[in-house]
């Protein structure tokens, strides 16, 4: 990220993703300056041309097999919220 207005808006995006309990994952990613730059602003999580150009399907299995699941520890799946659930409880609530 070279572009200081840039900055400043993913800087914004991953502190109000934080504030709110979320994870944030930077998207179009396509140099090593952007990725140090996510890193230190404390956005580990990233996808983009930098990690790999789009695959198919099968590509893909291939690619998460030789690259992150061998890697990967267990997923944290404790913030997941149904959709349908999120939705019903809000409708509930705008009554």
């Amino acid at each position: 990220m070279t572009d200081p207005v840039d900055a400043e808006i993913a800087t914004a995006v991953i502190r109000l993703s934080s504030a709110l309990g979320m994870q944030t994952i930077a998207e179009g990613v396509e140099t090593d300056a952007q990725r140090r730059m996510l890193v230190q602003l404390g956005c580990p999580l990233m996808q983009g041309y930098l990690t790999a150009r789009p695959l198919t399907a099968t590509d893909f299995v291939t690619f998460w097999d030789h690259n992150v699941a061998s890697t990967a520890g267990p997923v944290d799946d404790s913030n997941v919220t149904d959709l349908k659930d999120h939705r019903s409880s809000r409708h509930q609530q705008s009554r």
